[in-house]
Formats: C-alpha cells, structure tokens, sequence
C-alpha cells in the first residue's frame, strides 16, 4: 500500500500546515494513485487549489465558499457541457446520472473540490473530492478522511490554499 501525504499551503502567507495521515485514518483510489481517466477508480497526485466546499451538515466555518448539499444536487460524470461540475438539476434542467449527493452520508457530510481536470475534458476524470470516509476501505478516486480530520481541513483552508497530493 501507498503512503499519502495530504500538505496543505496557503500562500496568501505562506503558512503551511502539513498533515500526513496513516493507512488507518485515510483512504484513496481502489486502484492506488495517477488517475489517467473516468472510471479508472485512481486518486490524482499533484498539487490542486480548492475550488469550493459543500456538505450535507452546516458549514463547520471554513472560509471557503460552502454549498448546502440539497436534494437537486449532483456531481455530474455524464459526457456533457455539465461534466465535472457539481450542478442543480432543477435549474439546469440536465436530468444527471451522476451522484445524487444527499444520498452518501457520511461521506458529503463535509467534502472539497479539487481543480483536477478543470478544463472539464471528457472522459479525463470527473469530481475529485476530499470527503469524510465512508464504510468502503477505499474510494472512487476520491480522498476520504475521518469527520473530525475533514472538520479541521476545511477550517484552515482558504481560497489561496492549495493541496499537494503525493
């Protein structure tokens, strides 16, 4: 198994706050690290800004823009002008195949985005979260930490904060 180091660097001052985690209080890609595409169940390593924060519960009092998980809300992976991007179905009309997020409790209890694939290339690879871990011992691609981990993340990190996955 791969070590992950999660370092988080704002470089509004320069400040940095590196946190390494254990196999036993993280979790990635199924199929390890270096995500080439949709599907390939690998977690992105390189050095990503956060783009947005949302959940399911309150916002915890990060900084960064957060996002009340409701019911019309998706990360679409569908092969359209909406892939990557977490949307409402409501407003866009887009009747979305991708994750409903209110149904992944605990997971988008808390979550992140990363700028991975910020073009929004199909089929390239689609909503790279960090997010609470779920029962699964590994994820889609996505980073999963305990809730209090995810807590803590989210409330040093700010729009000038930057995660360097390696």
């Amino acid at each position: 198994m791969q070590i992950l180091d999660l370092k988080l660097v704002n470089f509004r001052n320069y400040s940095q706050l590196n946190l390494s985690f254990s196999k036993n209080n993280i979790i990635y890609g199924k199929n390890g690290m270096g995500k080439q595409k949709e599907g390939d169940l690998k977690t992105p390593k390189g050095l990503f800004y956060i783009t947005k924060a949302f959940g399911i519960k309150e916002n915890p009092g990060t900084k960064l823009k957060y996002i009340k998980v409701t019911e019309n809300l998706y990360a679409c992976d569908d092969d359209c002008k909406y892939y990557n991007q977490i949307i409402d179905s409501k407003k866009t009309k887009h009747e979305c195949k991708g994750e409903h997020l209110i149904d992944y409790v605990p997971q988008y209890n808390y979550a992140m985005c990363i700028d991975f694939n910020s073009e929004n290339i199909y089929p390239k690879g689609s909503n790279i979260f960090i997010h609470v871990m779920g029962k699964k011992k590994y994820t889609a691609g996505c980073i999963a930490l305990d809730e209090e981990s995810m807590i803590a993340v989210l409330k040093n990190s700010t729009k000038k904060t930057k995660i360097y996955i390696y």
